[in-house]
């Protein structure tokens, strides 16, 4: 495809006669760093932890429903994302309108991913490029230029969902088609109009319903896909490796953080062996997994479920999405978590992570209003 010059570039991105894409503002206050990364604790509560829940609305009484939830590598911030309301950084140790520190403001949306590094952020939205932001770009300036740090070009179309690989030498982008793009690139230190073209883009995904998911192995070699059936994609060429067993009706897709499991939602939770692709267990849910996660100690994976049917004593009871959290090594839902989630159609998985200790998992319900939830195993 022809290279855009920077002025299509910024034309596609503000639209004719905007002024802002990306700004800082809306109820938060700017200039804070966040802190540098410190360590992982498995299955402890964060010391910002029980905290009150926070509202990513741009405005009181304005609702708005989150597509993306992260959090960074120093455990005490959390970065949300919806198509109208930006993206916000809290400080979780903060409470009440102090805890948004920064606000960006990029035109609708669809789906953001955070760099290993915990500086960057990918962002993609509803038209062509993608593109990075840099966290530690100064507060008060609302120019585009002084928060983008280069754009992403060869993925065709708006796109619905991106990620890095976990050793941050390559990004991926599922397109509003089904279509998957590859970025392979130093993506630190870009210049401030710097365009990337995509390594390589397979587009046989959109004429097989559309790719539904995507998910990179923590060794950063390979990128699951889903079509008709799972297959496990080289990063740097894009051939297929691999093509998972019994895997013709999955959804999206999550690696286990040591990669020897590859999950996939659906009408159940099925496992595979994260190299090979043999099938190794299925597990039902109720309700079909439409969104899934696992724990950074990896014995955990939270699926979220949409509204079901359930048969009671009293005749049937309509049971509303809702998370269910399994223990994988006893195949059995440990905990569940109930009551006011909403989604954003097929297209846009719900919004949920856990923290970086794994003890606490955070969920974006209707609205905009993100809840923090004690998940740390029951004894």
């Amino acid at each position: 495809m022809k290279t855009p010059t920077r002025t299509t570039l910024r034309a596609a991105l503000l639209g004719i006669g905007a002024t802002t894409l990306l700004g800082l503002g809306g109820g938060c206050s700017g200039g804070a760093k966040a802190p540098l990364p410190g360590p992982d604790r498995a299955n402890e509560a964060p010391t910002w932890f029980p905290r009150d829940p926070v509202s990513h609305a741009a405005e009181p009484g304005v609702s708005e429903d989150l597509h993306t939830l992260i959090f960074p590598p120093d455990g005490d911030t959390l970065i949300s994302a919806s198509d109208s309301g930006g993206i916000k950084v809290w400080d979780l140790r903060k409470q009440g309108d102090s805890a948004c520190v920064k606000h960006f403001r990029p035109a609708g949306s669809r789906a953001v991913a955070l760099h290993p590094d915990g500086r960057t952020l990918g962002v993609v939205a509803d038209i062509e490029p993608a593109y990075l932001i840099d966290l530690d770009s100064p507060a008060g300036d609302d120019r585009v230029e002084s928060h983008a740090r280069g754009y992403l070009l060869g993925m065709h179309t708006g796109g619905v969902a991106l990620a890095f690989a976990p050793d941050g030498k390559a990004l991926a982008a599922l397109n509003t088609r089904g279509g998957l793009a590859v970025w392979e690139a130093a993506f630190r230190g870009l210049a401030k109009d710097a365009t990337l073209e995509s390594s390589w883009y397979e587009s046989r995904y959109e004429l097989q319903h559309g790719g539904k998911g995507f998910a990179f192995r923590p060794d950063g070699a390979v990128v699951a896909v889903t079509g008709k059936r799972v297959e496990l994609l080289d990063v740097k060429t894009g051939k297929v490796v691999t093509t998972c067993e019994e895997s013709q009706q999955a959804g999206r897709l999550a690696f286990s953080p040591d990669g020897r499991t590859l999950a996939a939602g659906g009408s159940t939770l099925r496992l595979w062996n994260g190299k090979t692709g043999a099938s190794e267990k299925a597990l039902p849910v109720k309700g079909e997994v439409i969104a899934l996660a696992f724990s950074p100690d990896g014995k955990t994976i939270a699926c979220w479920c949409d509204g079901h049917e359930e048969k009671t004593d009293n005749g049937v009871e309509i049971v509303g999405a809702h998370i269910e959290l399994y223990d994988l090594s006893r195949g059995k839902v440990r905990q569940s978590i109930r009551g006011g989630f909403s989604r954003l159609g097929d297209s846009i998985p719900p919004a949920f992570a856990f923290s970086r200790d794994g003890g606490v998992l955070a969920t974006g319900r209707a609205g905009g209003r993100i809840d923090f939830w004690d998940v740390r195993p029951k004894e």
